[in-house]
This record gives structure tokens, C-alpha cells and sequence, in this order.
């Protein structure tokens, strides 16, 4: 019904006694209990009514109505309706369910025996099989909960189907609920049941998605295993039978039965599947950390990433303040330094440099720094089992030592600074040295290790560098031709060597100037392809002990040659770009020398700097170690070494005497469960081993592959060294991957790969770094924004001594906040980190918390995938690079290091806070469970409870918790907990400290966001174009659910202590992601004085990225209008609730426009989904500047400009290269200002408007309010609709006119499509208009803003009054659609009539039917009844007979164009002036009977003509006889 402004605005208004959220949410749950009885009843009386054709359900449910009291509160709010929702159809459907899965697995039993007995009488059949796999519990939860929805069907909750009401795919939407209001008795009731038998289907299908997808969460959650049985089975399943997920599903098997009788065993993915669902496996499950591996190995990997880490940095400061006293050393003594050489300083400083590192690193024979007894000592306590790290007292000062402090004294300098850093740097090699013996090494290789220590170091080159990628080493001129005199010397010594000559002797001039022809090719062959790589050329020799090669060859020395020829006679030549590459490698450099020719010598450039000689030693030997000790323990791992230790004891223990025959079983039981674990999990295998278990083919088999580390050369015994105990043998392909990051290699084979990177992904990392790393305002929101981890963890509650903790020492407090201060952001400008503050971050690196700030290291990951691997294609793009970025970069490099790190330790501030905080807590928790450094490893590796197949508890635990003095139930519990929690061994074994170091780690890693664990499949992410910072959702996806999984595991721990850490954790996550923001919300809301509608309106206002964010009314204008801050802006849960958001939006827009819940709820997921996708789909920030610029033809995303059509091309190539640099903007830029523009009080350059200072510094810390103006939004709402809705005009005419021959159908089902859209843009637009009223907009104002170019009167009218009329097609397309009939006509030799007269009886019913059909509440009702006799198609009307303005309609339609002209071809007008009233008919004239000769034609099937006075008359001919002008004439006067 059409509504006056007065109506609206008196329906859109709020009252003071608006029902609150709570009320409304509690009525709505009352209202849906309320509602289960009403259904049940009402089914009974819809049976009733269609039996005896009467119309009691409709009393029915008027009483039930009538009576319930919370009704109107319930429907009052979006809330109030989900919970009715929830309430009336939850407990139903879980009814339901619970009964179908009774009823399904008694039936998949019986199936099963049936099909087992037929199998064992060779009569088995497929359809058996497949009904034991397709009826089961699943199945009978799925049908049973749809008949019970089915039971308390409501119209008012609707189908999804109902999304589709209005639109092309209406006709095929089965489930749609008919809803037609005038049937009554047998029909009203057959409709009812007709619904609720829909609504049943489509809650069965629904239950099916929703358990399809929470199957596949849960596989993305959960480990991949096999389930191991442990108790032998009622029916002789004995114990150490194995089954797969697939095999517990098919058997059916109940999740009480898996848990009393199954151990699960986490195994990793067995192998990819084939086609799709392979991709899905290496994919979908590589989404989780652990991928397709298993959570063990993943931990491993992740341990000696964070070892390796800690190094890094150690390494990084030593090396950093090593730096500056070299350099502060040199100034002293520069002025006497070398003063009569003629060096220039530069030459001056890297004599300098030589001369420290001979001090480092003296000659064979020289004078060590380590004293010889104490090295001695420490090797001999190293044999012996013992470590023992060298100390400062270990060395000494050398003779060339001394003699630099004195040189230093001379010019009253201090020695002391730079005597402390070389003497720490030589500690600090040999010590890693140590570390290095530590691994398991091959005996040749250990004597060349010990024989280092006191004097190794590497020799490194400044062309093999992977330093800054901006700043790479450039080879002057003048290195060029001395390396081209070095190779032609080279190549006569080559020359004299081959022919026996002396050192002496001449070589022939062809051979000198072939030579010199040759050098020239072969030095710009060496720049090419090996500047940029770094290139370990294998010596397979070693440099000390026995090592033969000199490290400094001359060219002249025919024994250095000779050398040189050697070598290269050994060096492998393979010029292949490999598919695949290894992210995590054992690197052998620090075991290897690299052996260049002279002249590659002076062109690789030695690096003199010994502070970057120690960095570079330090982390080669840290590598080695790390990676060495990590396939150890992945071979341990992976050849189930735990589990034999474990069968090894348990075989000793049947040794002991007065053992029971039940206790031998059991400990046998206890053999074969180990033992089956061991096979179930084994990923590692022998070649032997692989054939036993999988056959000779299983070698060659896809599914495994071998593992070889570098080969190092033992001349002695002339063969390769085993490095690793992992050399040699099979990995199962599914853990190999992950285990050694491999991936694709694609984008380093082509050309293509090199246009792609720099391209795309150079851009979008520039992009990526100028919005977060080089934006201050960007960096203020990090550090607020990341203060919800903590939060979201409960460490701000006033529990176990959180708040104490935080508070200062001064306050009686332990200053935590101060301590995450200093293991942060301190350092980052030079502050004097504390010793122990330094020492604590190592602590916190080593559990891998610290370092793992998403954005930075992403943006990281991005830049290697660009710069590491190059292609042969590559190398000359970046050497041009390079030159041009050497030239032009100085201090870039520092201050992006500097910001980079800034923001990496803003991130690490939380986590150490976090992490001090989880492990202060959990410290008090185990001194409550008397757990302490005496007896922690005893309760981590106590034995099980229950020996298999035993109910008694196990003797072994009894004496155990005895020992402990704790209750067994306390014990088995704190077992299990702590296990769980604890899994980096390693540190955990060390001491009670890293128990508790790794028990913070463990929580802080997996419950606050970590780029390091991001799976394989998120990583690969950031190498498309699509999507920014694509692992902060993912992040923010994992840790949320893990912050739920572990607050229900520590609830449900057994533990009261820790119970109470659950319960903390789980209130901090709730408030911080759903309380706090409300919280807010609702309290500007009280202060501001707004409504929820008023809110709800604003969101119509809003920037698209707005719509479904949460936000905060904080002021208003002096118009009234509100100001908003955006809070998920700085919210960083947002990602995680913003979905359910645009769901609720979508359910709160139904309460206005009367749309089922069901369809708000469809349409909600869907844009939910869009939201959640949004980060991965959309293109990243560069990609969408260059789509803008190029494809969408200047017009952006959000529909502005970036260039005009008008422009000419070189004006449109500027405009778009001025968009595409905006996208390396930083974020701040803009920001700032308008910061300084408002202080200066100058207004917004572009679009004139004014700021308020106050609102901009707030905006620095992520709060900035907003200014809403919905005056000015109206203006850009209607022109959107004025283009859409031509749109959808051109729905029904662009598709008919294309000059082929369409049906009446055709035309009649396009012209409903199109009047269903232009509906659907009325209603958003009315949407709109009713937002700005609410928000306070006069409506003179809205009048006159939605008075556009575009918007007719009679549209203008209809959106003020919110009201559609379906509108007649217009004069061009009624003639154009003549002049097709009639050209086709014409062509094909037929005399087909115009279909657009066929058709437009029923659009004349179809018109009459809807008018000033209400926008918001009611949809197009097309449901007419058409009949075909001979001449055409004509609607039969329902809803009464033809008007006086139809056959107006007709007469104007039929007009000459003279008079139409007159009119303005405005139809309205026309109407208005009653001419037409002279030119009607009496006879045309309606009336209730049927007179009219047509409609009688109709009925009698007669046919009527038009005769000469133009009444209606019988045809003279036969009606196939007429001409098609003839049968058109009586068509139209049909209609």
C-alpha cells in the first residue's frame, strides 16, 4: 500500500522505551519455545483442515499469537529474532537429530551384516556397499533433524529458496515457500504442508552443508592421523590394529568408542590424492601450520628456525659494536697510520681491517689468541661427555695484539674497547665451533673442526653477498681490466703446464692473444651469471688440517695452477633451473672454500670489514648446526626412535619376577601398541625398510623421496662424507615437502617470471612497505591495535597476580610492562639494552615468540621471492638495477632498517608482555601442584594411568605417584596438560626454567598472530596479485580459534588452577572481540542520544569498507548529522567478526523490509563470505591502482575518476601513472597532511572541506571521527540509482531488440526479470531515503537531492511514497519490436503476429495487480493465470476486471504521433487533460459481467472482428486466414 511522508516518517520514528538488546534476545528465546507446542498443534489442525476443508490452523496460531507475551519484544530487534529463530527450531532439530542417529546407525548395522554375509556366499552387491557408506549415524542426524525443523515449520523464518522470489531463478527455487494470502479450507491447508514439507528438504540439505563444512574445518583444525586400538575389541579385534580416518568412518564407529579404545596417532597425510582432491590435500591442508606434515615435525623445523634466530641477533649487536670500535680505533690512529705509504684513507682503513683479521685468524704456525692448555682442556672434557664454553680467561694477547694496544696508547686512545671486541668475536667462533663437534660428524670432518678452533674464519666476497637488495656491489672499470691481465697470465701458465715449459719460458703470441680475445667474454660471462647468486663453489677440500689449496694463489705459481685445473676438471656444470627449491638446505659452506680462479678473485671483491667477516662466519656455523641438529632429530622422529625406546624398556620390564600371566598380556598388549604406533607414524625409511613395507617399486614411487645432503670430499679415504644420519634415506613426499619448504620454482625459469616479479609483486611489496613499515601513523595503530592479543588472553584481569605483575616495582609490582619495554623497543635507537634484558629476548626468541610481526615479514618474504633464485633472465634486469639504485640510495637503507625493526619490536612489546605474563601464571600454578625442578621431567614422562586391556591402574604410576607424593588423578591430568602444552623437548629437557620458557612460548606462538606460522598454502598467498597482507587473517583466524580450543582445554584440565586460567582467557577473549566493542558502541550511543535505527541508518552512509564495520557515534554536527569513528579500523579482531556482522545487517534489513529470515540469512552469508574472502580476492593495493588505470578504463573500484574520457592519451598516461604512484604513497601521507593544513587552517585542496584539528590528532592514533552527510550522499545514491535502474530497464529491451525472432514467453519471462530488478532498485533506493530521514535530513531536502537528471516525475513520486507501479514498455520499443516482426515476416515468407500484442494482455494484468506495490514489504506478484486460444495469448485477470485507465492506456497507445508530440510523449499529461474521455466507448467501459465481445470470444471460443465502425463482430474468415495487420488490430483491441 502507498504510505504518506507523514506514514513513513511515523513508521520510522523511535520511541524512549525502545526495547533493549538483552530483552529483546531473552523474548526472542521465550518466544521460540513458545512457538515449538504452536507448530506441533498446528500441524494437527492443517491435517484437520485438509480432511474436512475447514480453517483451523489459522485459529490456531491467531490463539498462540494472541496469548504469547513476548511477541513484540521479540520481533524489536535483529537479536530477538535469531534467538526465536534458534529457539524454536534448535532444540527440534538436535531431537531429531538424536533420534536419526539411533535410527541410522541401527540401520548401517544392519546393512553392514547383510552385506558381509552376502560377500561370505559370493552374493555380495554394490548397492549394499554403497548403503553402508551413504546410511549411517551422519545420515540419520542430517534427516532427522530436517523432519523435526519440518515439525515447527514457520513462514516467517522462510527458505533460502525465498532469495530467489523476484528474480530469473525463481522457476527453478523448489523450496521457495508459496505465501499467497487467498486460499482457504482444503488449499490453505494443502499450502501449509506444502511449505513445511519444503522447509523440511531444505533444512535436510542445509544440516548436510553445515556438517560438510564443519568436517572440513575440523580436517584444517586437527592433525592427520590413524587411530591405533589399545583395547583388544568385543568381537576379537586385537590390540595394535590400525585403522584410517577413512576406515572409523565407514565402520562407524562412535567418538566414545574411539576415545576408550583408540589411541590417535598423528601421522601426516599418507599421499595426495589424484587430481582434485590432490590439489585440495597439498592446498586446503596446507592452510594449517603444519600443512600436510605432522604438528611434531612442523615443531622441529619451527626449533631450529628459532635457534638460528637467536644467533642472528647475538651475532647481529657483536657484530654492530665490533664495528664501531674499529672504526673509532682507526680515527685514532688514522693520522700516523701507514703515514708514509702514499694510501689513500680508504686503501689506509683496509690494510686496518687486514691487519685485525690476521690477529683474528693467524698464518699456519702463528701466535693464537686461545691459549693452547685451554683449548686442550675444553676438547678433552668435550670427549668426555663434558661441555665447557670457552671464557674470557681462555685467551690471550698476541704479540701482534700488544702491539696495536700500543699503537693505540701512542695517540692516547683506549685499547681496551676494540681489545674486548676482538677477543669476544674469536670466543664467540670458537664456541659455536663447539656447538658445531656437538653434532654427530664424520671423524675426517671433526679433526678439520677442532684444528679450527682458535683460528678459523671465512673468506667472503662482496659479489656473492646477499646483503641490502638495493645496495648490491658494483665492479668498477679498473677491477674489470686487471682481472682481464689475471686471466690471460692464468691462461699461459695453463699453457706452460700442459707443454712442460718453466715459469720462464715465453708462450707463443697466438696463444697470448687468443687469450686476450677470451678474457674479455669469460669476465662478462662471470658477472652475468654469477653477480647476483650466491655461488658455493665446492673446494671438496678444506681449508685447514687438510686442506692443500692455497688460499691466496698466485698467477705466476705453477703449483697454484695446477690447482686451479684440478678443480675445475671437478666442478659440476648444470645450467638447469630446477622446478622445485628447498627452503631449508644444509648449507656446508662454512666446511667448504670457495676456489675461484685469480681473476674472479679481484672481480668477486674480498670483504675486508672483520666485523662482517665475524657476522658472516657466526651464521654459516649457526646454520650448519641448526640444520644439522634439525635432521637429526626429523630422522629420530621419523623412524619412530621414541617409540623403540619405550618397547625397549618394557621388554626389560617382563624380566621382573612374580609377574601375573594378566600383567605379561598386558605389558605384550603394551609391546604391540607401541609397536603399531610406530609403523602408523613412520615416515623415514631405509631402502631396505621401504621395500619390505612397500615393495622394490616403492623406490622409484612418487610418494617418497630421497634425502641427500652436499657432498663433502674426504681425500683421504677418497669418497663423500655422511654429514647426517638422514643421508640416504625415503621421506614420505607429504612430510618432505613441508619439512624442507619446497615449493615452486616457476617464477624463476622464464622471462615471464622476470616481467611478473618486477611487475606485480615488486610493486605490491614497495606498496605493502610504504602502508605499514614507512608510515608513522601506521606504526601507532600497530603497537594500540596489538594490545587486543594480550587482552584477548585474559592477562589484564586480576588473576594470579596479572595486575601486580603489570604494575611498576616502585608500586610494589613486578614491571613487566617496563621488562617488555626493555626486551623491545628500547634497543631500537640505540638505547643501552641491560644484559639480562638481553639475555631474557634470547630466551623469548629461542621459544620463537619474538620476530614474527606479520607485515614486516611478509613484506620480507615478497622482496625474496623477487630477489632470491634469480633466473639466468633475471640477472641482467637487476644488475641494470642495481646501478641505477647504487647510484641514487644512501641513507634509504638505514632508515627502512630502522622502521622495519621499529615495527617488528612494537609487535614484540605484546608478545613479551604476554608471554611473561602466561609464564608468571602458569609458575604459580605448578608451585600450588607442588611441581618443581626436582620433578617436573618425571611427571611429563610418567606412564600411563592404565596398561591395555587392564581397568586397574598401572603398579608403574602407583609407585610414581607415590614417589611424588600427588594424587593419581592430579598427576595423570597434569601429564596429559603439560605434554600437550611443552613440546619443544629440547628446551624443556634442558631445565625447569625452559619448562616454563616453553610453556609461555607454546602459548604465545599459537594464540597471538605469528607470521612464522602461517601454512605453506597462505605463504604462497602473497605471490599473486590478489589480496594485502594476506596472513594477518589468516592469523587472526587461527590464533582466535586456538585462544577458544585452549581456554576449553584448560577448563576442562581436571586442574582447578588451571581451570581458572580457562575461564580467565576465555571472559578476556569474549570482552576484547565482542564485549569491548559493544561496549562502546552502546556508550557513545547514550551519550550522543542515538538510536539503534539511527545507527542502523548511518551504515547507509557510510564508504563501502564501512558498511558492516563497527561504529561509533562519538559527536554531531551542528546539523544534527552524526561524526563516527570506524573502531575496526584499529580493532584487530575485526577479520574474525566482521562476517557474522554482515549477516546481522543482513538479518536486521529484513525487520524493515518484511523478508524471511531465512533469505536475510542466505543473503548475509553471502556477503559474509565476501567479507571473509575480501583479503585473499580483492587485488592487492598496487594491482588495483594498475586495473584502474588500464582495464576499467580510468574509473576506479570505488567509482572515481582517475582520468576522463575527454582526456587526450598523453594527459590519460600521466593521470594513471600519478594513480599508480598514490599506491607507494605511505599511508601517513595524506593523514599528515591534513594534520597541517588544518593547523594552518586551510581547507582540503581537492574537494574544498574543512577538518577539525582535534579530529585529525585523534586520527594518528587510529581514532579518527568521521563526518557523516547524508545530504550529499543522496546526491551520489541517486545518481547510482538512475544508472541502475536504466539498467534494469535495459534488461527487457537491450536483450529483445537484437532483430531475432523471440516468443511471447520470452518476452513476458524478460520483462518480468526486468521489473523485478527495477523493484529491487527502488526498494535500496527508498532504503535510503528512509536512512536519511531517520538520520534527521528535511525532506525538502531529500526532495530536492533526488530530483536528478534520469528520475522521471512518476518515478520521483513513487520513491517519496515508497510504492512501484510496473511500468508499460515504452513507444521505441513497442515500434522497434513491429518493425523486427515485420522485417523477419518479410525475410522468412510467414506471417507470424507481433509477440509484443501477444504478450500484452497478461503485462496489462501483471500491471493492474501490482500497483503502488509497497518497495519494502512486498514483492511483484506474477502468479496470473493465462490462457492460449487460437489468435493469441490473453491474461485472465484474479483480482477483478479491466479499468478505466487500462483502456485509457490503449487509446493513448494508439494515438497518432501529432497528438503524442503535444503531450511531450508524457502519458501522465495526457491522462491529466482528458481527451481521451471523447474518444471512448461505452461498450469499452467495464463492467462486472462479462459483455465484452472479447472475453466472451474467449469463453465461447468464438472469434470476434472488427468491423467498419470499429465494434467488435464475428470474423468474416477464418482467424489463420487474417493478415498479421489484421490480427494485430484485433489483438490491441483486445488487450
Amino acid at each position: 500500500m502507498p504510505q504518506t511522508v507523514d506514514e513513513v516518517f511515523a513508521s520510522s520514528k523511535t520511541t524512549d522505551d525502545d526495547v533493549g538488546f538483552f530483552e529483546s534476545a531473552l523474548a526472542g528465546v521465550a518466544t521460540g519455545l513458545w512457538n515449538i507446542p504452536k507448530g506441533f498443534v498446528s500441524l494437527g489442525a492443517e491435517i484437520f483442515d485438509l480432511i474436512g476443508d475447514t480453517d483451523k490452523a489459522k485459529e490456531v496460531e491467531e490463539w498462540f499469537d494472541e496469548v504469547n507475551p513476548f511477541d513484540d519484544e521479540a520481533e524489536a530487534r535483529t537479536v530477538g529474532k535469531v534467538f526465536q529463530a534458534l529457539a524454536q527450531i534448535g532444540p527440534v532439530a538436535l531431537g531429531g537429530g538424536a533420534l536419526g542417529i539411533r535410527a541410522g546407525k541401527s540401520l548401517a548395522q544392519k546393512l553392514a551384516k547383510r552385506a558381509v554375509q552376502a560377500k561370505q556366499t559370493d552374493k555380495y552387491f554394490n548397492l549394499a556397499k554403497i548403503g553402508e557408506k551413504i546410511i549411517g549415524p551422519k545420515t540419520g542426524a542430517i534427516v532427522g533433524g530436517g523432519v523435526g525443523e519440518a515439525l515447527v515449520a514457520d513462514e516467517d523464518i522462510g527458505t533460502f529458496a525465498d532469495m530467489a522470489r523476484g528474480t530469473s531463478l525463481e522457476p527453478f527455487a523448489i523450496t521457495m515457500m508459496d505465501k499467497s494470502v487467498d486460499k482457504t479450507g482444503r488449499d490453505e491447508a494443502g499450502r501449509r504442508l506444502l511449505n513445511r514439507l519444503k522447509f523440511g528438504t531444505e533444512g535436510i540439505f542445509f544440516n548436510a552443508a553445515i556438517a560438510g563444512v564443519g568436517s572440513g574445518v575440523g580436517k584444517l583444525q586437527r592433525p592427520t592421523g590413524k587411530y591405533v586400538r589399545k583395547v583388544a575389541g568385543a568381537e576379537g579385534e586385537k590390540v595394535g590394529e590400525i585403522l584410517t580416518e577413512t576406515q572409523v568412518k565407514n565402520q562407524s564407529i562412535s567418538s566414545e568408542v574411539l576415545k576408550k579404545e583408540f589411541d590417535f596417532v598423528d601421522t601426516g597425510l599418507d599421499e595426495y590424492g589424484e587430481g582434485m582432491r590432490g590439489l585440495l590435500q597439498k592446498y586446503g591442508l596446507n592452510l594449517r601450520k603444519f600443512g600436510t606434515s605432522t604438528e611434531d615435525a612442523f615443531t622441529l623445523k619451527r626449533g631450529a628456525a628459532a635457534d638460528t634466530l637467536v644467533t642472528d641477533e647475538v651475532a647481529s649487536n657483536v657484530a654492530k659494536r665490533f664495528k664501531q670500535d674499529l672504526k673509532e680505533t682507526f680515527s685514532f690512529i688514522e693520522k700516523d697510520y701507514l703515514s708514509n705509504s702514499g694510501l689513500s684513507r680508504v686503501a689506509k682503513e683496509e690494510q686496518f681491517f687486514d691487519r685485525v683479521r690476521k690477529i683474528l685468524e693467524p698464518s699456519e704456525g702463528g701466535e693464537s689468541l686461545l691459549k693452547a692448555e685451554s683449548k686442550e682442556e675444553v676438547l678433552n672434557l668435550f670427549d668426555k661427555g663434558k661441555r665447557r664454553a670457552f671464557k674470557k680467561s681462555d685467551y690471550q694477547f698476541t704479540e701482534d695484539l700488544k702491539k696495536l694496544r700500543e699503537e693505540i696508547k701512542a695517540v692516547k686512545g683506549n685499547p681496551d674497547r676494540i681489545t674486548n671486541s676482538i677477543l669476544r668475536v674469536r670466543r664467540d667462533i670458537d664456541n659455536m665451533n663447539i656447538m658445531t663437534l656437538g653434532e654427530i660428524l664424520p671423524d675426517e670432518l671433526a679433526k678439520t673442526v677442532r684444528a679450527n678452533i682458535g683460528g678459523y674464519l671465512t673468506t667472503e666476497y662482496k659479489i656473492f653477498n646477499k646483503g641490502n637488495v638495493l645496495k648490491k656491489y658494483s665492479v668498477t672499470g679498473e677491477q674489470i681490466e686487471k682481472a682481464k691481465n689475471l686471466f690471460r697470465e692464468q691462461a699461459e701458465n695453463e699453457y706452460r703446464i700442459k707443454n712442460n715449459l718453466k715459469i720462464t719460458e715465453k708462450v707463443p703470441e697466438n696463444i697470448t692473444n687468443e687469450a686476450f680475445a677470451n678474457a674479455e667474454k669469460q669476465v662478462n660471462s662471470f658477472l652475468k651469471s654469477r653477480s647476483i647468486d650466491e655461488v658455493d663453489v665446492a673446494s671438496k677440500e678444506f681449508k685447514n688440517g687438510a686442506s692443500t689449496v692455497m688460499t691466496k694463489p698466485s698467477p705466476k705459481d705453477i703449483k697454484a695452477t695446477q690447482i686451479q685445473l684440478e678443480f675445475k676438471s671437478k666442478r659440476p656444470v648444470d645450467l638447469k633451473v630446477a622446478k622445485e627449491i628447498e627452503g631449508i638446505q644444509l648449507s656446508t659452506s662454512a666446511l667448504k672454500e670457495k676456489v675461484l680462479d685469480p681473476w674472479q678473485r679481484e672481480l668477486a671483491g674480498v670483504i675486508k670489514d672483520p666485523s662482517y667477516t665475524f657476522y658472516a662466519t657466526q651464521m654459516k656455523l649457526a646454520n650448519l648446526n641448526n640444520t644439522m641438529k634439525y635432521l637429526r632429530q626429523l630422522d629420530a622422529l621419523g623412524s619412530g626412535q621414541q617409540y623403540l625406546k619405550q618397547i625397549e624398556l618394557l621388554q626389560q620390564s617382563k624380566l621382573a619376577p612374580n609377574l601375573s600371566s594378566q600383567e605379561l598380556k598386558a605389558i605384550d598388549d603394551q609391546i604391540a601398541l607401541l609397536a603399531s604406533k610406530k609403523k602408523a607414524s613412520q615416515f623415514v625409511y631405509t631402502k631396505k625398510e621401504l621395500i619390505d613395507e612397500f615393495g622394490e617399486s616403492a623406490v622409484s614411487d612418487s610418494r617418497f623421496k630421497k634425502y641427500e645432503s652436499p657432498q663433502i670430499y674426504n681425500k683421504q679415504a677418497g669418497e663423500n662424507l655422511t654429514l647426517t644420519p638422514l643421508d640416504g634415506k625415503y621421506i614420505r613426499k607429504t612430510i618432505y615437502d613441508p619439512a624442507f619448504d619446497v615449493t615452486s620454482n616457476i617464477l624463476n625459469r622464464s622471462d615471464i617470471g622476470t616481467a611478473y616479479k618486477l611487475g606485480i609483486l615488486l610493486p605490491k611489496a614497495a606498496s605493502q612497505v610504504a602502508k605499514t613499515i614507512l608510515s608513522p601513523v601506521t606504526h601507532i595503530r600497530n603497537f594500540i591495535s596489538a594490545g587486543a592479543f594480550a587482552g584477548a588472553n585474559g592477562i589484564f584481569f586480576p588473576s594470579y597476580g596479572n595486575i601486580s605483575a603489570l604494575a611498576p616495582q616502585l608500586l610494589g609490582g613486578k614491571g613487566l610492562v617496563g621488562q617488555a619495554y626493555g626486551t623491545s623497543i628500547k634497543g631500537t635507537f640505540g638505547g643501552n639494552v641491560s644484559a639480562p634484558y638481553a639475555m631474557l629476548r634470547r630466551r623469548m626468541q629461542r621459544v620463537d615468540v619474538l620476530s614474527s610481526a606479520i607485515a614486516p615479514r611478509e613484506t620480507e618474504q615478497l622482496l625474496k621471492d623477487v630477489f632470491n633464485n634469480p633466473s639466468l633472465a633475471d640477472k641482467k634486469s637487476y644488475q641494470a638495477m642495481d646501478t641505477a639504485l647504487n647510484k641514487s640510495i644512501s641513507g634509504v637503507k638505514t632508515a627502512y632498517s630502522k622502521a622495519q625493526e621499529l615495527y617488528m619490536k612494537e609487535d614484540d612489546f605484546w608478545k613479551s608482555l604476554t608471554w611473561s605474563v602466561e609464564r608468571g601464571r602458569y609458575n604459580k600454578v605448578l608451585d600450588g601442584l607442588k611441581i618443581d625442578k626436582n620433578n617436573y621431567k618425571k611427571i611429563l614422562t610418567a606412564p600411563e594411568m592404565r596398561l591395555s586391556g587392564i581397568d586397574a591402574i598401572n603398579p608403574e604410576f602407583t609407585n610414581l605417584a607415590k614417589e611424588l607424593n600427588m594424587n593419581p588423578d592430579v598427576l595423570n591430568n597434569s601429564a596429559k596438560f603439560f605434554r600437550k602444552i611443552a613440546k619443544r623437548q629440547d628446551i624443556v629437557n634442558e631445565s625447569f626454567e625452559g619448562f616454563l620458557d616453553e610453556i609461555g612460548g607454546s602459548l604465545v606462538r599459537n594464540l597471538v598472530p605469528n607470521y612464522n606460522y602461517i601454512g605453506r598454502t597462505g605463504k604462497a598467498l602473497r605471490q599473486t596479485p590478489f589480496g594485502n597482507f594476506i596472513a594477518f587473517p589468516l592469523e587472526i583466524m587461527r590464533t582466535g580459534n586456538n585462544i577458544m580450543a585452549q581456554a576449553i582445554d584448560e577448563i576442562t584440565s581436571g586442574i582447578p588452577e588451571i581451570r581458572n586460567i580457562g575461564l580467565q582467557r576465555l571472559f578476556g577473549f569474549g570482552s576484547t572481540v565482542l564485549g569491548f566493542p559493544k561496549a562502546l558502541t552502546e556508550y557513545y550511543k547514550a551519550k550522543n542520544n542515538v538510536s539503534e535505527k539511527e545507527l542502523t541508518a548511518l551504515k547507509k552512509f557510510v564508504p563501502e569498507w564501512s558498511k558492516n564495520s563497527t561504529l561509533l557515534p562519538v559527536s554531531r554536527d551542528e546539523n544534527g548529522y552524526l561524526k563516527y569513528v570506524d573502531f575496526s579500523y584499529t580493532n584487530a579482531y575485526d577479520a574474525l567478526t566482521r562476517p557474522f556482522r554482515a549477516v546481522v545487517n543482513r538479518i536486521g534489513d529484513s525487520t524493515e523490509t518484511n523478508a524471511s529470515l531465512a533469505k536475510a540469512l542466505g543473503e548475509g552469508v553471502l556477503e559474509g563470505t565476501a567479507e571473509l574472502l575480501e583479503p585473499f580476492a580483492s587485488e592487492s593495493i598496487f594491482t588495483e591502482a594498475l586495473i584502474d588505470s588500464t582495464f576499467r578504463n580510468g574509473i576506479g573500484k570505488n567509482g572515481r575518476r582517475v582520468w576522463q574520457e575527454a582526456d587526450d592519451s598523453f594527459v590519460k598516461v600521466q593521470k594513471g601513472i600519478f594513480h599508480l604512484a598514490k599506491s607507494l604513497q605511505p599511508g601517513s601521507y595524506q593523514q599528515l597532511k591534513r594534520v597541517a593544513n588544518t593547523a594552518l587552517g586551510k581547507t582540503d585542496p581537492k574537494y574544498g572541506e574543512t577538518f577539525e584539528l582535534d579530529d585529525e590528532i585523534k586520527g594518528l592514533f587510529g581514532f579518527r571521527p568521521i563526518q557523516s552527510n547524508p545530504e550529499k550522499g543522496l546526491i551520489y545514491m541517486t545518481t547510482r540509482f538512475g544508472k541502475r535502474y536504466k539498467n534494469a530497464n535495459g534488461l527487457f529491451t537491450s536483450s529483445l531488440l537484437r532483430g531475432g525472432r523471440i516468443s511471447p514467453e520470452t518476452l513476458l519471462d524478460t520483462y518480468k526479470y526486468s521489473e523485478s530488478r527495477k523493484l529491487a532498485e527502488m526498494k535500496e533506493m527508498y532504503q535510503n531515503i528512509t536512512a536519511a530521514r531517520e538520520l534527521g535530513v528535511p525532506e525538502y531536502v531529500i526532495r530536492n537531492r533526488i530530483k536528478r537528471k534520469g528520475i522521471n516525475k512518476e518515478i520521483f513520486n513513487e520513491l517519496t511514497r515508497g510504492v512501484y507501479t510496473p511500468k508499460r514498455p515504452n513507444k521505441f520499443f513497442i515500434d522497434r519490436i513491429g518493425e523486427i516482426t515485420r522485417d523477419l515476416n518479410s525475410k522468412e515468407a510467414t506471417d507470424i503476429p507481433n509477440p509484443y500484442f501477444e504478450a500484452l494482455p497478461t503485462i496489462n494484468d501483471i500491471i493492474a495487480n501490482n500497483r503502488n506495490t509497497n518497495v519494502l514489504t512486498n514483492q511483484l506478484n506474477f502468479n496470473l493465470v493465462e490462457s492460449f486460444s487460437e489468435g493469441g495469448r490473453v491474461g485472465m485477470q484474479q483480482s477483478g476486471p479491466i479499468t478505466e485507465e487500462d483502456v485509457v492506456i490503449q487509446i493513448w497507445l494508439a494515438e497518432p504521433e501529432a497528438v503524442k508530440r503535444i503531450h511531450k510523449y508524457d502519458y501522465n499529461n495526457y491522462y491529466q487533460s482528458g481527451e481521451w474521455v471523447s474518444k471512448i466507448r461505452n461498450e469499452e467501459i467495464p463492467t462486472q459481467s462479462n459483455t465484452n465481445p472479447i472475453v466472451n470470444s474467449q469463453i465461447t471460443g468464438t472469434t470476434p472482428v472488427l468491423g467498419a465502425s470499429g465494434t467488435n463482430q464475428a470474423l468474416s474468415k477464418p482467424y489463420d486466414q487474417l493478415s498479421s495487420i489484421e490480427k494485430e488490430q484485433i489483438l490491441f483491441n483486445r488487450a
